[in-house]
């Protein structure tokens, strides 16, 4: 199979996940459209606050190891 220098085999392709190389493709030719899912600002909060509780639980486990 031959493929222009600039496209990437995309290997994992299917249905659900198109070739990589089409995503800004679509996106350039697909209608801007609102997001399907909304949070509030309370929401918001509790999704931001996720990720810092995962960063410090390993730092602790580190400090508390003495490694």
């Amino acid at each position: 199979m031959l493929l222009r220098a600039g496209v990437p085999r995309s290997h994992g392709a299917d249905a659900t996940h198109p070739a990589i190389h089409l995503s800004p493709v679509t996106l350039l030719i697909r209608p801007p459209v609102s997001a399907a899912v909304l949070a509030d600002a309370e929401e918001w909060r509790a999704i931001d606050g996720e990720p810092a509780e995962v960063r410090e639980r390993p730092a602790r486990e580190i400090l508390r190891s003495g490694r």
